[in-house]
């Protein structure tokens, strides 16, 4: 009996220590195209923490500075993108980017209208070393 119980004991003390990784389902080309409404390249500029004014609690708010448009409209040259919350605790699927982060984003709205946009998949943010090859094949879909 005390061996089967340490054995449990010791398959649970492993399950729980063993750290969790974020999986992401990939996505085509053909379905970040679709699925994005403005599609840039642009510089992440960094992020603040705001009070939502609908909801109770804060918004974390990163801004990209628009270079070049590929897809949609933007309203000046900064685009704004939610990140999770600094309050709550960081989960293993968030992505987080750096002040200077140059390249090719995919973005999607955050909810429909909305000027806030997400960058909530791994692909939807190719480094500018990567983002020439991305682009030229970009430009031929959007101009078929």
């Amino acid at each position: 009996m005390l061996n089967g119980f340490k054995r449990w004991l010791w398959s649970g003390l492993l399950l729980f220590s063993v750290e969790g990784h974020a999986m992401w389902a990939k996505m085509t080309e053909a379905q970040l195209l679709e699925y994005s409404q403005l599609i840039i390249t642009g510089e992440f500029l960094g992020e603040s923490e705001i009070r939502d004014l609908t909801k109770i609690g804060t918004v974390n708010l990163g801004v990209i500075r628009v270079d070049k448009i590929l897809k949609g409209k933007v309203e000046g040259t900064l685009v704004f993108l939610a990140l999770p919350s600094g309050e709550q605790p960081k989960a293993s699927s968030s992505i987080n980017y750096s002040v200077g982060t140059k390249g090719l984003w995919y973005l999607r709205h955050r909810s429909e209208g909305d000027t806030i946009y997400l960058a909530d998949h791994p692909q939807r943010f190719v480094d500018e070393a990567e983002a020439s090859e991305c682009i030229i094949r970009l430009q031929q879909q959007l101009t078929k």
